[in-house]
Parts: C-alpha cells; sequence; structure tokens
C-alpha cells in the first residue's frame, strides 16, 4: 500500500525516488560547474604551456647556431687584443731584401687572359668539393650555396664567386660554432687543400683579418686566384656575432683532371 504525505507534512515513502532524481540532479550540476570552474582555471596554465613550448623551440633553433658554451663562457684567451677593428696578421718574410725604390715610370700592362677553366655544372646544395686543413684537423664538404641548409652540412660555397681553378676570389663560409670552430687556430703559412671533382688544389694562408661584415675586401674583385674563407667573430658570443673573422689564401699548386 502507497502512503501519502500525512498533514504535519512529513514526507511519505512514495515520495523518495522524486527526492533520489531531484537530489542526483543537483549533484550534476555541482559537477558540471566545478569542471567549468577548472576549465577556466586552467586557461592560464595551458596558455603558459604553450608559450614554454614555443620558447623551448626557439631556444633549440638558437643552439643550433650557437655553441653551447657560449652560454657559459664570457670570455677566452685573455691575452688577446681588446680592440679586434682591422686587426690583420700578415707573411713578414725575415731574410727577403729590401725591395728597390720605384721611379715614376709608366711601364706597359700585358693584357690579362679571359680564359677561365671550365667546371662541371653543380646545383644548390650539392657537394662539389671537400676542404682540408691538416694543421686544425679540418675535412668538411664543401657545398654549393650559403644557405642554412648548406651550413648545416659542411661549407658554403658563394654562388656569385669563382670556383678553385678559374683565378678569381673563392668565397667559402660556414659557421664559427661548428664547422669552422677551429679556426681561432689558424697561422699565417698554414695549408689548405680544397679537392674538387675536378681537381686538386693547394693554397697557402697569406692574412687573417679581424673586420666587419662589409668590409669590401672579402667579395672584392682579385684578378688572380685567391681561397677567401670566413665566419663570424667573436667564436665565443651569445647572439649574433657583429664582427668576421677572414682568411685569405694564396694557390701555391693546382693539378686539374684531364
Amino acid at each position: 500500500m502507497i502512503k501519502s504525505r500525512n498533514i504535519n507534512g512529513i514526507s511519505s515513502s512514495a515520495d523518495l525516488p522524486l527526492q533520489r532524481r531531484s537530489q542526483a540532479y543537483h549533484e550534476k550540476r555541482r559537477r558540471l560547474r566545478r569542471l567549468k570552474h577548472l576549465g577556466l582555471a586552467a586557461i592560464p596554465f595551458v596558455l603558459f604551456l604553450v608559450g614554454l613550448i614555443l620558447v623551448s623551440i626557439g631556444f633549440v633553433r638558437y643552439l643550433e647556431q650557437e655553441s653551447a658554451l657560449a652560454l657559459f663562457l664570457v670570455s677566452r684567451d685573455a691575452d688577446r687584443p681588446q680592440s679586434f677593428d682591422a686587426v690583420s696578421w700578415t707573411a713578414l718574410p725575415t731574410d727577403a731584401p729590401l725591395p728597390p725604390i720605384e721611379t715614376h715610370v709608366i711601364k706597359p700592362t700585358e693584357p690579362e687572359s679571359t680564359e677561365r677553366l671550365k667546371v662541371p655544372f653543380y646545383y644548390i646544395g650539392q657537394q662539389f668539393g671537400t676542404l682540408i686543413i691538416p694543421s686544425v684537423e679540418i675535412n668538411l664538404p664543401v657545398l654549393q650555396g650559403d644557405r642554412e641548409r648548406e651550413f648545416k652540412r659542411g661549407a658554403g660555397h658563394f654562388p656569385g664567386s669563382f670556383f678553385p681553378g678559374q683565378g678569381g676570389n673563392i668565397l667559402l663560409a660556414a659557421h664559427r660554432t661548428n664547422h669552422f670552430r677551429n679556426f681561432e687556430y689558424l697561422t699565417v703559412g698554414d695549408e689548405v687543400v680544397v679537392e674538387t671533382t675536378y681537381g686538386r688544389f693547394v693554397y697557402r694562408i697569406d692574412e687573417l683579418r679581424i673586420t666587419d661584415d662589409k668590409d669590401p675586401d672579402i667579395v672584392a674583385e682579385t684578378g688572380k686566384e685567391r681561397l677567401t674563407m670566413y665566419t663570424c667573430y667573436p667564436f665565443i658570443y651569445v647572439g649574433n656575432a657583429p664582427q668576421r673573422f677572414v682568411v685569405f689564401c694564396s694557390l701555391v699548386e693546382s693539378d686539374v683532371n684531364t
């Protein structure tokens, strides 16, 4: 028998299912409100996490260009000069006689030969040679192009410059934090070898120069064969280094494949 509400307002057993449904409904609403509050409270943490991920990606990209040691080291080799503007080291022969004083006499000049060594065609990103500097244990591929993609694999050859054996200015570059890291140990007179698919070329370092990136000598027309290699400077520096370390080399020997 189903009981009904009595005169004193006390619920009978017939009202229990309705009360339970009401309690479940209110409990569900409370859970939804809690989830909503938690979602709103989590938004700042999610935004912070996304920002942290983006910063981490940028930091990893930065480390691809900068040495990890540069984050902890602020100076190296304290005996180096403090001002590096146009500092250079040149070969000074000790036993060579002094050159005679020339008078102002106009001498006839011989016409320069316009014939250039014909080299194979190389696509951007294609390796055409190997750079070898035994004194500093450098042995790395030389690729056509001067983009970041080439610099990650080895030394990049500026497409607008000459190739070894063509009698002009050959421009090679690489990052100071990886492939050209040992450039700081180079000295005048060191041997530099460039082995290409069409021949072997040996150079000698004539000058080491620390200068700015607008130095016209880096890309100057030489009229004779010269290998110019450059990288950023200082070697230990956080961020984009403001100067350039340039190596000028003259041709000593060449052996072109026939």
